[in-house]
């Protein structure tokens, strides 16, 4: 059970890596057992052997003491419940289809963490134990202000010794070892309603050890309730008592309570079941703490309405049985080497002074960004700043040399290129499609509805199949109240029939030959891929062909660095000015929770009439911007200017989305009435153009010189605009650009300036790769399916589409839900199996490349599906006394007894004190 193999990277401490022969073989997979409650109690153990494993210790056997820099990202095992939330949204094809510019999938990068370390490892023989000496620095955290189970700690300085006596065996299934930690705070502390603590003093500590028959873990730290396991191993079974901590809410007063359970498990491996039942409970007091620092505990009795139960429960544990999510995934060449970008990213530090003392910063930067802890934000100077931080590139292996320095430039908006290409029509077999149908529109809701459609407006769900050419609607979404699907009769209607069905004729002049025929083009937007397609006449006529003549045009963005700033451009649709985005903000910040303020976009830069010549037909979308509307924005600097020459840009005193108490504004394209915009998402303008590519998207005329379709407002001879001819793949515009606002880091792009050069960084953009999904028996619906993948280097392989799962019994809830469960995740809906395994293919580049690749799962988490209530439980016979005392913590900080102490953090360090490791990966030249 995975439960229990976490405990085996505790053996990367002693034991020597035999490597393989290249990193798709070696490279180590590792897949996490969430909700659940073992796992849950060796939560902290598991990362901070997380945290050595990242060290490399076993490269660095009688080396000498080393700093090893460790990213907690990849530590840390966090409640992902809110990303999933946000990722199981809904999301309605007509607001995709116009909300302008979206960022990319790394675009949002959480800032990275990073713990730096010492580390020495030594072993007097081959018959003597190994020991490792670690000396780990975790920073402080704030109190969460929206969680009140949350609170405020301090930084520490932890003490660890390792020692391997024995490697494992067939009765030693873990080896003989032992971790012994002692927590310090690093700085003076005072907890809340107790006495001020100085630097140094002992906060805690923890136990883990492993011999032939017997794991145990214990921890005891302050404004934490004491935890621990105890497991026994006979046979194939293994069996025991643990603690977990969860929580319980209250509906009528809102309010929450930390809960701590002790429960009882066993595990047999032969069976492949894992059971568990409850043996206490008890309601924590963080408001009082005991002598010990611990919060105060009253017994308490489960309701079963509160979430929690006393009943026992059964789970398999075989790997078919599970359901799992992917993290992390490897992409590998066909010489087994990992596929990697061109300018990677890469880890940096600076020294800056906070509150008077001097303290070292750790960034990285890559293509989304430079990204760093926001508690800097003050401390880190700009570029713009008269004395900027010059932040220092940490090296890896093969790098020799004056490491390079960089300074950070920070810009208040983000340009991003976007370029168009095209594929056929049918790439989209067997992805989900979301139409948005004008059922009851007196113009084209006649030919919807002999489609088989209702006269009314409403999005319908289906897909297309390319066999037979036909498009199949089963699902109709509605948003009224809530996110809800109905399953509908099928809708069912082939490419021809929509050639026939959908099209009309206006007759322009005295002659036929005047006469115009449109045919309208099917828009769906595809959640399995992300991408809205255009789909017109010529695609629909010739669905294998992916020319620029007859292709659907898929959009790719890449974000513009400041060499590349175009010097001017030009607003067709979708467009804002500073005015207007500043007074939107502002009322966001001034006004209530949830409030709606005004657009900060210009009204008549969106194709909609208003009324003015006939008020029943105010709000009706009609096609073209008047030429005398378009707006210019130029660039000066790192700036964007609007037409009056003010920066488009977020106050600066806004400096977190939560000023904006999610407040929304409506689109002027709706009439104000139905679809939303959260500000704090950030915002975008529509396609911004080069001055020479304007005259290409002016809006089709006829033969005599006249427009085709006729403005109900505008005079005859007035020169428009139709922005929707960038959709067209007749016309000759393959890249504009969109700008992005907003309250967010991603949304204010920083820059990396070389130092030695003044240039700009450029680093390398993410590549698109693509998989055939297979194996219809286990990916049902999905099997069949091209799907377009997001690859931003090793590890960062994005855009598998997902589902709602119930995390108690496996059950699929859909792709979307707005009812959101603590107990569901998001998690994808197939895996990408090794291509070794069987007939699985591969992953290929598109277009007439013909290079595979091989792909293997590294990280991640999978879920144990009950076993029914009919199964007979294994024997649990532990008791709440069996968990670890207090007595089995050993002091090995310098408060201890002079036999157990590690001793101080060493000063003579291999690399001048620079980092030796970072997470895993050694950076200097080994003998």
């Amino acid at each position: 059970m995975r439960t229990f193999r976490q405990l085996l990277f505790a053996l990367s401490l002693v034991v020597g890596t035999v490597c393989a022969q290249t990193a798709f073989q070696d490279d180590p997979v590792n897949f996490y057992v969430s909700d659940n409650g073992t796992n849950d109690a060796l939560a902290q153990v598991n990362k901070f052997i997380c945290y050595m494993n990242a060290m490399a210790p076993d490269k660095m056997v009688n080396r000498g003491a080393y700093v090893a820099n460790i990213y907690e990202d990849e530590c840390d095992v966090d409640d992902m419940s809110a990303s999933d939330q946000a990722a199981a949204k809904p999301t309605s094809a007509q607001t995709e289809s116009n909300s302008g510019s979206s960022s990319g999938s790394g675009a949002n990068r959480e800032e990275r963490e990073v713990t730096s370390s010492i580390i020495e490892v030594t072993r007097t023989d081959e018959n003597s134990p190994m020991i490792a000496k670690v000396w780990v620095n975790i920073p402080g955290e704030e109190a969460d202000p929206e969680d009140e189970m949350s609170s405020a700690f301090p930084p520490m300085l932890i003490y660890v010794k390792g020692t391997q006596s024995a490697a494992p065996s067939a009765t030693a299934r873990f080896g003989e070892f032992k971790m012994e930690m002692t927590y310090t705070l690093a700085e003076a502390f005072a907890p809340p309603g107790g006495p001020s603590m100085p630097a140094g003093t002992d906060i805690g500590g923890a136990y883990l050890s492993a011999t032939e028959n017997e794991v145990v873990f214990k921890e005891e730290m302050m404004m934490a309730p004491p935890s621990g396991l105890k497991a026994t191993f006979s046979g194939n079974t293994i069996s025991g008592v643990y603690n977990q901590m969860t929580g319980i809410w209250d509906e009528s007063t809102q309010t929450g309570s930390p809960i701590q359970l002790v429960q009882k498990f066993a595990l047999n491996d032969t069976d492949k079941v894992y059971c568990t039942d409850f043996l206490k409970a008890y309601k924590l007091d963080f408001e009082n703490l005991g002598a010990d620092g611990a919060p105060n505990r009253t017994d308490y009795t489960p309701t079963g309405s509160d979430g929690l139960t006393t009943d026992s429960a059964c789970y398999s544990t075989a790997l078919d049985e599970a359901q799992r999510t992917v993290h992390r995934y490897g992409v590998y060449k066909a010489d087994g080497s990992r596929l990697t970008l061109g300018q990677g990213g890469f880890p940096m530090k600076a020294d800056v002074t906070v509150d008077g003392a001097t303290q070292t910063v750790h960034a990285y930067a890559d293509y989304w960004g430079v990204h760093f802890p926001s508690r800097f934000s003050s401390a880190v100077k700009l570029d713009s700043d008269a004395s900027p931080t010059i932040f220092t590139k940490e090296q890896f292996l093969g790098e020799t040399g004056t490491p390079p320095t960089y300074t950070i430039a920070q810009a208040n908006a983000k340009i991003e290129k976007i370029t168009r290409s095209f594929v056929s029509l049918s790439s989209l077999n067997g992805l989900t499609a979301l139409m948005f149908v004008d059922g009851a529109d007196s113009f084209w809701g006649p030919q919807f509805v002999s489609l088989g459609f209702a006269a009314e407006n409403a999005e319908y769900q289906g897909k297309y199949t390319h066999s037979n050419q036909t498009w199949t609607f089963d699902k109709k979404i509605t948003f009224e109240s809530g996110y809800t699907e109905t399953a509908i009769t099928p809708i069912t209607f082939t490419n021809a029939k929509w050639l026939e069905t959908m099209k009309k004729t206006f007759e322009n002049g005295p002659g036929a030959e005047d006469d115009h025929t449109e045919v309208r083009g099917l828009w769906v937007f595809s959640p399995d891929s992300g991408n809205g397609y255009d789909i017109r006449k010529n695609s629909i006529e010739n669905p294998t062909d992916s020319s620029g003549t007859n292709g659907i045009i898929v959009r790719t963005t890449e974000t513009v660095t400041p060499t590349n700033f175009p010097a001017e451009l030009h607003c067709v649709q979708q467009c804002l000015t500073a005015t207007l985005l500043n007074a939107s903000i502002q009322a966001a910040v001034d006004g209530a929770a949830g409030a709606t303020v005004a657009s900060p976009f210009i009204e008549e830069n969106f194709e909609v009439l208003k009324g003015t010549k006939n008020a029943e037909e105010k709000g009706r979308m009609f096609p073209g911007i008047l030429a005398t509307n378009v707006k210019k924005y130029t660039t000066s600097g790192l700036r964007v200017l609007d037409a009056a020459g003010t920066e488009l840009a977020v106050a600066a005193s806004v400096t977190s989305s939560s000023q904006l108490k999610g407040a929304k504004f409506f689109w002027p394209w709706d009439g104000g009435n139905s679809f939303s915009h959260e500000l704090s998402y950030g915002i975008g303008t529509g396609p911004l153009l080069a001055e020479a590519d304007l005259a290409k998207v002016e809006c089709k005329k006829n033969t005599d010189g006249t427009y085709q379709d006729e403005h109900p407002e505008f005079d005859a001879g007035a020169k428009r605009y139709c922005a929707d001819l960038l959709m067209d793949p007749s016309v000759d515009v393959n890249s504009w650009y969109e700008v992005r606002v907003g309250p967010n880091s991603w949304d204010r792009q920083r820059f990396l300036e070389d130092q030695a050069t003044s240039a700009y960084v450029v680093f390398t953009p993410p590549t698109q790769l693509y998989y055939d999904v297979w194996d219809e028996t286990k990916y049902g619906s999905d099997a069949g399916k091209t799907v377009s993948l997001d690859y931003q280097g090793f590890g960062e392989l994005h855009g598998i589409p997902g589902e709602v799962i119930d995390t108690r019994t496996g059950e699929s809830k859909g792709q979307y839900t707005e009812e959101w469960q603590q107990y569901y995740r998001y998690v994808q809906r197939f895996l990408i199996e090794p291509s070794t395994a069987g007939t699985a293919p591969k992953l290929y580049e598109g277009g007439s490349s013909t290079t595979t690749y091989d792909v293997k799962a590294l990280e991640g988490e999978e879920w144990l599906l009950k076993k029914p209530s009919s199964f007979t439980a294994l024997t649990m016979s532990g008791t709440e006394a069996d968990l670890p005392a207090a007595s089995v913590l050993v002091d090995v900080s310098p408060n201890g007894e002079a036999a157990n102490q590690i001793g101080a953090k060493p000063t003579t360090l291999l690399n001048d004190g620079k980092p030796a490791v970072i997470h895993k990966e050694v950076v200097i030249t080994l003998d």
